[in-house]
C-alpha cells in the first residue's frame, strides 16, 4: 500500500514487549521510572498473528521483532511459528541485545526465523557494562557466535553514541567480518527533538525512502517513529485501522515526547 507521499509501505516492525533486561544509556534515561510506565496489557501472540495477516493483504512482507527486548517474552518461536504460515511474509527478523539469545536461536532458527540484528556497541567488557548499566559482554558475544554458526543472516548494531565508539568502529567490522555478519551504524539522536537526515551512518533511513510502520506492544499502530501519530488497533476492522495508520504517515519525522526507545519498538 502507498502513503499519501507515494511511498511503498511494505515493513512493520513489531514490538511484543516494552520490557528490557538492560538499561543502555542511549535508550533508557539514567532517571527514568519506567516501571511505572510499562504497558500493563499487551498483545497477545494470537492478537498479533491477526494483525500481521491483515497487514500482509495491504503489501506488508517483512516483519521485524522488536522490544524492549523481544527475547524477555516467553516462547517467542510460537510467534514466529504463527508468522511463518502466512504466504505473503516474505521475511520475519528480530532485533536483539543478544545477551539472551544463546539459549533461543536454535527454536527460533527451526521456528522460520531468517535474520538477526544485534545491538554491539564495544568490544571492551568494561565500556559495555558501563553502557548497558550491568550487561554482560560475554553473553552477548556468546549469543552472536551461535547465531552466525545457525546460519541466519546476521547484522551488528552499533549505536555511534561518542568518540570513542568512532574510534572502536574498525575493531567492531573486523569482528562482524568473522561472524559473517554486516556492521549497521545507527545514528545517536534524541526522539524529543526534530530529525534530521544525514549521509554519516546507515539507520535511521531518510524520510523519503521510510517503507515502515510500527505495532506497538500495547496495541496502538505507530506510523513514524518520529511522531506521536498512532492508531488503536480496532479488532473489529483490523485492516482500516492499519490503513489509517499508514495514511497519516508523515512526509518526515518530526518529534516523538516518548521519554525511551524501549517504550516504542526502538
Amino acid at each position: 500500500m502507498l502513503d499519501t507521499f507515494n511511498r511503498e509501505i511494505n515493513y512493520m516492525r513489531v514490538s511484543v514487549t516494552d520490557r528490557c533486561n538492560l538499561k543502555c544509556i542511549y535508550c533508557i534515561p539514567e532517571d527514568s521510572e519506567l516501571n511505572e510506565n510499562y504497558s500493563p496489557n499487551i498483545l497477545s501472540y494470537d492478537e498479533i498473528y491477526k494483525i500481521v495477516k491483515e497487514a500482509s493483504t495491504l503489501g506488508i512482507n517483512k516483519i521485524r521483532l522488536t522490544g524492549g527486548e523481544p527475547l524477555v517474552r516467553k516462547d517467542l518461536h510460537k510467534l514466529v511459528e504463527m508468522i511463518r504460515t502466512i504466504s505473503d511474509i516474505k521475511i520475519i527478523a528480530m532485533t536483539t541485545n543478544g545477551a539472551l539469545l544463546s539459549n533461543f536461536a536454535y527454536d527460533l532458527k527451526k521456528a522460520g526465523l531468517d535474520s538477526i540484528n544485534i545491538s554491539l556497541d564495544t568490544l571492551s567488557e568494561d565500556r559495555y557494562k558501563k553502557m548497558t548499566r550491568g550487561g554482560n559482554l560475554k553473553e552477548t558475544i556468546n549469543g552472536i557466535e551461535i547465531a552466525a554458526k545457525l546460519g541466519f543472516n546476521l547484522k551488528i548494531n552499533v549505536v555511534v553514541y561518542d568518540d570513542i565508539t568512532k574510534n572502536e568502529l574498525p575493531k567492531l567490522k573486523e569482528y562482524a567480518n568473522s561472524m559473517n555478519a554486516t556492521l549497521q551504524t545507527i545514528q545517536y539522536y534524541n526522539l524529543n527533538e526534530k530529525k534530521i537526515d544525514t549521509d554519516l551512518y546507515d539507520r535511521p533511513m531518510k524520510c523519503i525512502y521510510c517503507n515502515k510502520i510500527r505495532l506497538l506492544s500495547d496495541g496502538h499502530l505507530l506510523s513514524c517513529l518520529h511522531s506521536n501519530l498512532k492508531v488503536k488497533v480496532d479488532f473489529n476492522n483490523i485492516k482500516k485501522s492499519i490503513m489509517e495508520c499508514i495514511l497519516m504517515k508523515p512526509e518526515e519525522g518530526n518529534y516523538n515526547d516518548v521519554k525511551s526507545l524501549s517504550l516504542i519498538g526502538g
